[in-house]
């Protein structure tokens, strides 16, 4: 009986443990009929999921939205570029003024053929510089729609007291071009470079001899002058520039070819410098009527220079011819006389033939354009002359030219020639334009070395850039 009772206690007991647990494998089996029965109820393409997605589908919590807490979105506005700068100075023994203000700005250049009243401001900082010291480091912040189009930005920067009286300023302004900042070093106003004493050097003399002559025809040069300049051959766009020599002749009464003769001074310190001849004829009144198409290479005082001049401004044309006016012989009403005279025979006088029209030459108009990079800008009173020539064996025929202003621009210049009809004859030399630009005083900047054929319709013709630019 004891035996019986313990064994039923140990089965009660067993069934009391395995309760939950059949109860939990239940469960399991109903859960996974329903997610066959999904399976075979669902479309193929769902039926391909795999299975830890359905359960993930199935018992994924459901999403709160997200409350809007009203800040604005960043990308829906413009954004903005940052130009780093670093400023040098030095600020002297007695310091900067309290007051003293540092202004750094961007400035976007020029886009070609674009004339602008002032240049384009990207952004400007300005920067009380109170125990400020040197190296600063200043940012610009610039539109981002703007400075993505741009290839470089134009950097300049002073400082200046509290009356806008600038201090320290920079010699030449700097270029930001996506990378690192340009370093830019501001120098006092008042400041004046030290003067480099080196010892005399013996100085030598020679003599630069040459003959001047007239492309086309020559005029009478009354009170004109003949001006031969040689210079150092520096940069374009300079104030200033180095006179080596000059000769100044008066042509009255004289013919070409125009000989020319003068020594200049030699400085072995400056003995390696590049020179260029820049000869011209001008006016009573001081004004340029005749130049040379390009600075001429100096190559020294052996060489016997052999120059030709072009004319400025329009050429001189003949006037239209003068018809002579038809003359018709008077006649006068015969006297009458009585009825019984006879009434003389009146001659009839036919009137002279008018003379014919002389057929004028037909007028032609040839366009064209040049193409050229001014990248650095051109100073103001530039031009660019355009010159039609037909070759020859002794020199070329003028046929006509014009003169472009080139304020404001920078490239890619369109002009056009009055002339006459040009003949494209295989049997003639072929018609050639010449095109250059030259700032006021006719120093060459752009050209096409030997000219550029011209073709039926438009020419475009292509600029080397000379030494002077």
């Amino acid at each position: 009986m004891k035996e019986n009772a313990f064994m039923g206690l140990k089965i009660l007991k067993f069934q009391t443990l395995i309760a939950p647990v059949l109860s939990v494998l239940t469960a399991l089996a109903v859960l996974s009929a329903l997610i066959f029965g999904a399976l075979l109820a669902s479309t193929p393409a769902y039926a391909q999921t795999d299975i830890g997605d359905i359960i993930e589908e199935i018992f994924k919590p459901e999403k709160l939205p997200v409350p809007d807490t009203g800040e604005p979105d960043p990308y829906k506005f413009g954004r903005i570029d940052n130009i780093p700068v670093e400023i040098h100075y030095e600020a002297g023994e007695n310091g900067l003024p309290a007051d003293a203000l540092l202004i750094v700005s961007a400035y976007a250049p020029a886009p070609p053929n674009i004339r602008r009243s002032s240049p384009l401001l990207l952004g400007e900082t300005r920067l009380l510089m109170s125990d400020l010291t040197s190296p600063l480091r200043i940012i610009i912040a610039a539109p981002s729609a703007v400075t993505q189009e741009l290839v470089y930005a134009r950097i300049e920067a002073r400082i200046i007291d509290g009356e806008d009286h600038t201090i320290l300023s920079l010699k030449s302004p700097g270029r930001y071009e996506g990378y690192d900042a340009p370093i830019l070093e501001l120098t006092s106003v008042d400041q004046t470079p030290p003067l480099i004493t080196n010892p005399a050097a013996e100085l030598k003399v020679e003599t630069v001899r040459g003959k001047v002559r007239i492309n086309g025809k020559t005029p009478k040069f009354k009170g004109s002058n003949l001006v031969v300049r040689l210079t150092e051959d520096g940069l374009a766009g300079g104030n200033s520039q180095t006179v080596s020599g000059e000769m100044r002749q008066i042509l009255n009464g004289k013919t070409t070819p125009f000989a020319f003769d003068f020594e200049r001074v030699i400085d072995p310190a400056r003995a390696g410098t590049p020179l260029a001849l820049e000869v011209w004829i001008e006016d009573w009144a001081g004004r340029k009527t005749h130049v040379t198409p390009a600075p001429i290479p100096f190559t020294g005082p052996k060489t016997r220079y052999r120059i030709r001049l072009d004319a400025i401004g329009p050429q001189i044309r003949s006037k239209m011819p003068k018809l002579p006016k038809a003359k018709f012989p008077k006649t006068k009403p015969p006297k009458t006389k009585s009825p019984e005279a006879k009434h003389p025979k009146i001659k009839k006088v036919q009137p002279k033939e008018k003379p014919k029209l002389k057929s004028q030459p037909v007028r032609q108009e040839v366009s064209g354009k040049a193409k050229f990079n001014a990248f650095k800008g051109l100073p103001r009173g530039s031009v660019l002359i355009a010159v039609l020539e037909r070759g020859s064996r002794k020199r070329p025929k003028l046929l006509a030219q014009t003169r472009v202003q080139l304020d404001g621009l920078s490239g890619d210049i369109e002009f056009k020639i009055n002339t006459k009809k040009v003949d494209f004859s295989a049997k003639l030399t072929p018609a050639v334009l010449r095109v250059r630009v030259e700032d006021k005083d006719g120093k060459l900047f752009f050209s096409n070395p030997g000219g550029t054929r011209l073709a039926q319709g438009f020419t475009i013709v292509t600029l080397k850039t000379s030494p002077n630019y």
